[in-house]
């Protein structure tokens, strides 16, 4: 590994995500991003639909409007659309198909028939101009969607990074907000990572992180939301698991860590903390530092193990003797704005 890239990982594993590390991510913003989001959430159907209703409606116009004026240009969205929500090729057949239609709908309109050559090389003109467009677009368009998923990916891990995770987990809060369901925030932590980076080396360590980032996309559900925390730490919002099913996947999860890093004779396991919440909360950021707490009690203990608890029992532990959660001090009124949702 180069010295750049050990400065990297280095950087990368001495920091822990903070709600204002968020300002710092590269932001797409404006008109831009709004329009991308929109097309890509179209389904295929809705794609179609919208192309069948356009495509007439400007055939319709440029026929109404004559040769006083040249609506050719209606045609451009379309193009553009295509490109941003398929790709390349298909625009470049949807530029084909609106040149042709252009040019049908002029050849109509004439007396000249069948087409002059002016009129065919304007029409092929044009198809190259649209052709060009296109394929501007869908090279914008490949390189906006590639630098929104470098903002929100962690690069070693190839997981989410902690903005993402946090928008996400917030978005799913106020999607269950209404059906009331239940779900699980998860806190893991790598015990004896330090070693490893100091006696197999950094390239070591991060290899070992890369082996606990494709553990955690091979046992977790595709519903489930997992990131990297920072450092050696890992977390994951289960939604709408139930406290039993929930512990017995991460069970699981940790069986198959544990059994990575002895085929790799890598002297770590793993500490893992899960809250367990019976309702959405309006605070996800305190739900992971619930976890985090969990797995904190879980490592003074012994390590390589799984602390559970419910919201309830974590306000009950609360109303005895409140406690520091994730760095800061928090009474039981600070937890019970979970419980007030």
């Amino acid at each position: 590994m180069s010295n750049a890239n050990q400065q990297g990982s280095a950087i990368a594993r001495s920091t822990r995500w903070s709600p204002s590390a968020e300002s710092e991510a590269p932001h797409l913003g404006g008109f831009t991003e709004r329009l991308v989001h929109w097309s890509q959430s179209l389904r295929g159907w809705q794609v179609a639909s919208l192309l069948v209703v356009y495509l007439p409606l400007v055939c319709w116009l440029d026929r109404l409007a004559g040769d006083e004026l040249i609506l050719i240009l209606l045609y451009l969205p379309a193009v553009a659309f295509v490109a941003v929500r398929l790709s390349l090729g298909f625009s470049v057949g949807m530029s084909l198909m609106c040149c042709f239609a252009w040019l049908f709908d002029d050849i109509w309109q004439s007396e000249i028939s069948p087409p002059g050559l002016s009129r065919l090389v304007s029409g092929v003109l044009h198809f190259l101009c649209f052709s060009f467009i296109a394929t501007i677009i869908s090279r914008l368009n490949v390189a906006l969607l590639r630098e929104h998923r470098a903002a929100r990916t962690d690069g070693l891990t190839g997981l989410r990074n902690m903005q993402a995770f946090d928008s996400e987990g917030s978005a799913c809060m106020r999607q269950f907000q209404n059906t009331k369901q239940p779900f699980l925030t998860v806190f893991l932590d790598c015990d004896n990572f330090k070693s490893v980076n100091d006696i197999l080396g950094h390239a070591t360590g991060d290899e070992l992180l890369q082996v606990v980032a494709s553990q955690l996309r091979e046992n977790l559900r595709e519903t489930d939301i997992c990131a990297r925390y920072g450092g050696d730490e890992f977390v994951a919002m289960l939604p709408n698991t139930t406290l039993t099913d929930g512990q017995d996947l991460i069970e699981r999860l940790q069986t198959q860590l544990n059994r990575a890093m002895q085929q790799r004779n890598w002297p770590v396991t793993f500490s893992i903390g899960i809250a367990y919440f019976p309702k959405p909360v309006h605070d996800f950021e305190m739900s992971i530092r619930l976890a985090d707490q969990l797995m904190y009690e879980c490592k003074n203990v012994s390590k390589n193990g799984i602390v559970v608890k419910s919201l309830e029992e974590i306000v009950l532990e609360e109303e005895k003797n409140p406690r520091a959660i994730g760095g800061e001090t928090a009474s039981n009124t600070d937890v019970e704005q979970l419980v007030r949702c």
